[in-house]
Parts: C-alpha cells; structure tokens; sequence
C-alpha cells in the first residue's frame, strides 16, 4: 500500500470544493488501504518566497507556495514520507508540489480541479503538470480542455463520487437564521460559495421580478465567502431584495436540511471542473434542479434541467410552482441515474489502480 500525500491550496477543513473533493480522495483511498495525508500548500503573488524550493537552484513560479513558516518543516517531512504526491488545482498547487516532489525524487499526480482550466496557465502550471507521471481530469469536457491547455498527451478520467450529505437520523432543522417560511412559500436555493465564477449575483437579478409578483418566493444563498471583494457587491445587492437571504456556510446537517425544504436547488456558475458536488448532493435528496447552460452542467445534470439566460430561468420557476409534480418526477429520475452513474466503488477501483501503478513505476 502507498503512502499519499495530497497537497491542495485551501486547509483540508474549509468549505471549498477542492477540500471536499481532497477530503473524499482520502476516504476512497483509505478504503483501499492507502494511508494519506492532506496538507495545504497555498500560493500565494511572484513576490513571495517559494517554501518548497529551500535553495536558490530553483526558478520561481509565477505562483509560490507560502505555508506559514512553522509549517515548512512538517510540510517537506510529508513529502520525504509519501510515495505518491497528489497536487489538487495544477496552477495553485502544481508548482509548489512540483518542486517538492523534484527535490525528494517523488512520484507527482496532477489533479485538475477547475479554476486551473479557466483561461491560459502559468508556464509554472504546465511545467508542473508535465512532470506529473499522471494527471486526472473528472469530467469529460475537463480533460479535453486540460490536454488543450497544458500540452499534454494523456489526462486520465476519473468521474467523482456523489455522496449523500451527513445528515442525522430524523434531520436537522433549518439554520437559526433562516427567515420563517410558510408551507406555501416556495424555496430557491442557490448552496454555492460567494464568488464571481459561481455568479450568485445573476440569481438575484434574475428572479427579482418574479418575486415581485409573487410573494411567496423565497432566494436562500449558502456558502462560504470566497471573494471579499465581490462578498461586498453581493451584500449592497442582497440588501435590496427582502426576498432573498444570504445564510453563510453551513455545516453539512444544515446544509441537507436547506435542501430537503428547498423547491428548487439552483446553481448560475460560469464554470465548473466537473459535475458540482452541491448538484450531486441536490439529486441524493431528489430535489429539481436548474443549472446555467456551461459544459460541466450540461455532463452533469444534463439538458433537461439547463437554463439559457435569466428568462428560461423565470420560465423553470414559474412551470415548477405551477406544475411541481413534472419537476419531482424528473428529480427521481435523476437520483437514480446519479447513484449509478457516480458510484463510490468506481472512483475508489480507479484511484487505487492509479496509485498503485504510480507507485509501482516510481
């Protein structure tokens, strides 16, 4: 069994979904019996110091990792004791994990994540996935895109999980601040962090008129802040619009309880790796959903529940409170096709083997 370390620019505990796609890859592969370990090694501008390049033989990245120092030393002792060094969001953690893995003669394993296939890479990005003895994509258009990007002639695929939220027996109540809803009221939730590539603004704007005809809509965001900057332009928005309700990230009990009272589980992103862990938690609980027409929602969860703009999303609303029983039927559906399509026994088969085979090769 191999040692893995997997190494992603956010702390393993956070609300991110590179954390929560790291905190899986841990669980599957310790299910095969692999022991791993998650460390954060975050980037940080072209002026900061490089912690995984200790002498000055190494060229910068345009990205550097910059863990606190007392973090240094416990972060090249993992390395030294993996066999396997995963490196989660190739233009994050690609160049601090490359330089690491270099300078202890580690096997590297690139994983895509997303926001490392939006726009043009750092030349420290593809160097980094070049040296990788095996990169990995999680979603058909992904690798396409990642082959394209980063120059590269092979990007294995490896589809990921959808699990179920923990949630306890009997379910958690709503948050403490939610606002009071009647059993009329009909619940939009938009579980998504607060950034611009997640685009929770166009919600807002695109259901402000059918709120105002309709008192009985309500807009739940959920999700950490991501973007300070864009976290203020959210919240002077959000202020104008009694309807909606911005309740910050929730624990994933809360999280669950949110979806099982929601309508409708909506996601406005601009982009994804992959199919949205909040989407394939959405479908567990067979709640309708609606999604923005990009590539990762058109994988997942497929033509019959994209919108085109703010109008076919007022249209999906206005069709779902109308006619709820069309939009339920669609959900069981896709709760089935899920638990087939993104099954915990094929992630976890297919991780093993890579590591396995990493391992064996190094």
């Amino acid at each position: 069994m191999a040692s893995v370390l997997l190494l992603l620019p956010t702390a393993p505990d956070s609300p991110t979904g590179n954390a929560t796609t790291a905190r899986r890859l841990a669980q599957e592969l310790g299910a095969s019996g692999h022991a791993c370990t998650l460390l954060q090694c975050e980037e940080h501008g072209p002026s900061g110091s490089n912690p995984a390049a200790p002498t000055g033989t190494e060229t910068a990245a345009p990205t550097e990792a910059a863990a606190p120092s007392a973090d240094r030393e416990a972060l090249h002792i993992a390395v030294q004791a993996a066999d396997v060094v995963i490196a989660l969001n190739a233009t994050r953690s690609g160049p601090p994990a490359a330089a690491l893995a270099s300078r202890y003669h580690k096997a590297l394993v690139v994983l895509f994540t997303g926001t490392d296939l939006n726009g043009k890479p750092h030349g420290a990005a593809i160097r980094a996935a070049a040296q990788a003895v095996a990169t990995v994509a999680l979603a058909p258009h992904a690798q396409k895109r990642a082959l394209t990007l980063y120059h590269l002639d092979q990007v294995e695929l490896i589809p990921q999980a959808a699990r179920p939220l923990a949630e306890p027996r009997g379910g958690a109540p709503l948050p403490t601040q939610a606002p009071a809803l009647t059993a009329q009221d009909f619940l939009i939730l938009h579980p998504s962090g607060i950034r611009s590539i997640k685009n929770p603004l166009f919600a807002l704007e695109a259901l402000e008129p059918v709120a105002r005809d309709l008192p009985s809509v309500r807009l739940w965001f959920a999700g950490p802040i991501l973007e300070a900057a864009y976290a203020q332009r959210f919240e002077k928005a959000l202020s104008q619009h009694p309807w909606a309700t911005y309740l910050g990230a929730l624990d994933s009990a809360t999280l669950a309880a949110c979806m099982r009272r929601a309508n409708l589980v909506l996601s406005c992103s601009r982009s994804e790796g992959a199919a949205p862990n909040a989407l394939l938690e959405a479908a567990l609980l067979q709640r309708p959903i609606a999604a923005s027409d990009v590539p990762a929602h058109r994988y997942f969860p497929g033509a019959d529940f994209l919108f085109r703009d703010a109008s076919t999303l007022r249209q999906r609303v206005l069709q779902d409170m109308d006619e709820p029983e069309p939009a339920a039927l669609a959900a069981r559906r896709l709760h089935e096709w899920t638990r087939m399509r993104f099954d915990r026994v094929s992630e976890r088969v297919a991780w093993d083997r890579l590591v396995r085979g990493v391992q064996a090769g190094a």
